[in-house]
């Protein structure tokens, strides 16, 4: 296994393990974002291992759930139904979708090379965007666990945040 797939494996055993510590498992008002770290985490596990999805219809259904996780959540915190969370807390889950989306090209064995080939995206271009999403999403989330109230959510905001990181170590 190269050095990439290491990483990329490793990112994948920290969204798992966030998945098995999610608030959201003991939690109802965390089941919506506990839905979208299942999701994601299972786009993943395709990317990597089934290739059942092609990239670019995952990535589009990932980015499609982000907008409908920000959608509903908004819905929701307005009628009362889910506290009013800090924007990092909130924005977390459809941040985390697009990360995933942004990811998943190097770890659906597309890489740079074929991305800018078909897109004009050249492979430094391509590995700078994957780098700073994956950074900016790993900050978010130690924002995220530093502001959280339980045990369970913060390891859950740490562990995401660092298979972003090791995603990101895996596109260098």
């Amino acid at each position: 296994m190269s050095l990439p797939e290491t990483l990329h494996a490793a990112a994948l055993a920290a969204m798992a393990t966030a998945v098995a510590v999610h608030p959201g498992l003991r939690d109802r008002a965390c089941r919506p974002d506990l839905l979208a770290s299942i999701v994601m985490l299972t786009a993943m596990a395709d990317a990597m291992w089934l290739r059942l999805v092609p990239a670019v219809y995952a990535m589009a259904l990932l980015l499609a759930a982000a907008m409908a996780s920000a959608a509903a959540r908004s819905a929701l915190v307005s009628r009362g139904a889910l506290p009013r969370l800090g924007a990092c807390e909130s924005s977390h889950g459809p941040l985390g979708f697009v990360t995933t989306a942004v990811c998943l090209p190097a770890m659906h064995g597309v890489g740079a090379t074929a991305a800018s080939a078909h897109h004009g995206l050249g492979v430094g271009a391509f590995t700078a965007l994957v780098v700073l999403v994956c950074a900016g999403y790993g900050v978010a989330s130690v924002v995220a666990a530093a502001r959280a109230a339980g045990r369970a959510e913060r390891g859950q905001y740490a562990l995401m945040g660092t298979g972003a990181v090791l995603m990101a170590l895996a596109a260098l």
